[in-house]
């Protein structure tokens, strides 16, 4: 509990950065949208308008990727934990967006989409081991909950897979 003492204003913080971005978002996907009645009557200078709406947007972004630190430092145990949900996400999102994927080329075994679709696969499962280590890591203060991590997760587990095979091979000889 002392630690979410410590990161309350973290967490103002990555709050009050992350509804400016949500807008921000809102507002590219309306100016790409409307492009052609915005370059029209809205903005002489449309271009230079929607690169300072991008150059915001990484700023945010920053901002929030160094609260988001900050929580990995603090409170590892719930940054692993939005880590795997985030995981979780993508996993489905790269898995349910295999038709789109499909539709733009009429194939999912086009050279494109195909890397595309893998590499949207291993990002999110790199991301969801590094959840599961950073849940691991932040469990080091709770003994109890960390011991039943490690029944679920040994840490020698393919070591043991592997002296379960040559016992197996060694009954199957005799």
């Amino acid at each position: 509990m002392d630690s979410f003492k410590r990161f309350w204003p973290l967490t103002l913080v990555a709050t009050f950065a992350a509804f400016p971005i949500a807008w921000m978002f809102i507002g590219a996907v309306f100016v790409e949208q409307n492009r052609a009645a915005l370059m029209d009557r809205l903005h002489p200078n449309y271009e230079l308008a929607t690169f300072g709406l991008f150059v915001w947007v990484a700023f945010g972004l920053c901002v929030v990727g160094i609260a988001l630190y900050a929580l990995r430092r603090s409170v590892r145990l719930i940054y692993g934990a939005i880590e795997i949900a985030a995981a979780v996400a993508l996993i489905f999102a790269t898995v349910v967006n295999v038709d789109q994927i499909i539709n733009r080329s009429g194939s999912l075994f086009s050279w494109g989409n195909y890397l595309t679709f893998w590499l949207q696969l291993a990002a999110s499962l790199y991301v969801l081991v590094r959840g599961l280590d950073n849940v691991g890591e932040g469990l080091n203060q709770y003994p109890q909950a960390l011991r039943a991590w490690e029944a679920t997760f040994p840490k020698d587990l393919w070591s043991r897979a592997g002296e379960l095979l040559r016992e197996l091979q060694t009954d199957k000889r005799t």
